[in-house]
């Protein structure tokens, strides 16, 4: 009796602390969503038949037509005109992670497309001027200029030993890209390569293999995350990058298995990340927010599961057991979309 007790009132404290964060507000099934602009002009929804449709103003036109199990991403930013649509086409019927999609440029808000290549993980950089995506089957980084899709230059990466993994990747200005890479040991290696010269250069690499890098950039600064791969491996830092020395202002360090998945171009002087803490003798992870100048971090979530973040269109949220929750008092405007029977768009 004590036990189910404890676990009702589990449940119960649980359920306050996620509503403690106001849940996206949208018109239809959020799980139909894959843009949303955060003044509410415009909605990118797929439908079932496998179209990725655009609604304004109350009004519905078609971007994209495909078949029944097409799936699509879009990335952006608040401060571009662009889009970048990632159409995976038969999704579901295979299990090869390196599936690759068809990539398209979008002026927001228009329904015509331009292909700009094939491949996967598609990065906006600089403001929204450039785009990256990745080929796993060539392992080339594909750069294109999103002014002029003529414009762009490719990098080949050594990674042959892991198909789940796949490079992240920021540009700190058209010239040098900064972008993680494996060698054949499954030792990753943060590389910055200099697109006047060609060349390439070592500026952090982890000893072993128990860490995984990432990379991210905002305000002409970067910064590197190691996060380990499994909770025995712990051992979590960030530091700021010079681009000619590597990591060379440690931000932050923990002995917990922290998970990372950083967002650093949301609030100025701020990281992002899902961070571990000790719960009795288990892990639990949520969201908490890096200040970059004292080191310190503050939760912004109380899921306790919290292991992912997204910024869509400068609005900060943290997807949970099928809803998005947005944390920071951030306002979000109406959304303004059409819908058509049991919340389908028309």
């Amino acid at each position: 009796m004590a036990l189910r007790t404890s676990l009702i009132l589990s449940i119960l404290l649980s359920s306050v602390a996620w509503a403690k964060l106001p849940i996206l507000a949208t018109k239809q099934d959020v799980t139909n969503i894959r843009y949303l602009t955060r003044d509410g002009k415009y909605t990118y929804y797929q439908r079932r038949s496998g179209d990725l449709l655009l609604g304004t103003n109350y009004n519905v036109s078609e971007v994209l037509k495909s078949d029944m199990g097409t799936h699509y991403t879009i990335a952006s930013v608040p401060q571009s005109q662009w889009i970048v649509i990632n159409q995976i086409k038969h999704m579901h019927r295979s299990y090869d992670p390196r599936l690759v999609g068809n990539i398209f440029r979008n002026k927001k808000g228009q329904t015509s497309t331009t292909e700009l290549g094939s491949g996967t993980n598609p990065e906006i950089h600089l403001n929204g001027s450039w785009v990256s995506f990745y080929e796993p089957y060539t392992r080339l980084i594909i750069f294109k200029s999103l002014d002029n899709p003529q414009i762009g230059f490719n990098i080949q990466t050594a990674s042959k030993l892991n198909p789940y993994f796949f490079p992240t990747v920021v540009m700190s200005d058209e010239q040098t890209a900064l972008y993680v890479d494996m060698n054949e040991k499954g030792e990753s290696a943060l590389i910055r390569f200099n697109r006047i010269d060609g060349k390439s250069k070592v500026l952090y690499k982890n000893e072993g293999v128990s860490r995984r890098l990432e990379v991210c950039h905002t305000n002409g600064k970067s910064y590197l995350g190691a996060f380990p791969y499994q909770q025995a491996d712990a051992a979590s830092e960030i530091w700021e990058l010079d681009q000619d020395k590597g990591p060379t202002k440690p931000i932050y360090s923990s002995s917990m298995p922290d998970i990372g998945h950083m967002v650093c171009d949301h609030t100025e002087g701020k990281i992002y990340f899902s961070k571990a803490f000790k719960q009795g003798k288990a892990y639990r992870h949520d969201i908490y927010a890096l200040d970059i100048t004292s080191g310190e971090s503050e939760s912004i979530s109380d899921f306790r599961y919290a292991t992912q973040l997204i910024n869509m269109d400068g609005l900060l949220l943290i997807p949970f057991q099928g809803k998005y929750y947005v944390p920071l008092e951030q306002k979000q405007a109406e959304v303004k979309d059409t819908l058509g029977p049991k919340g389908e768009a028309l």
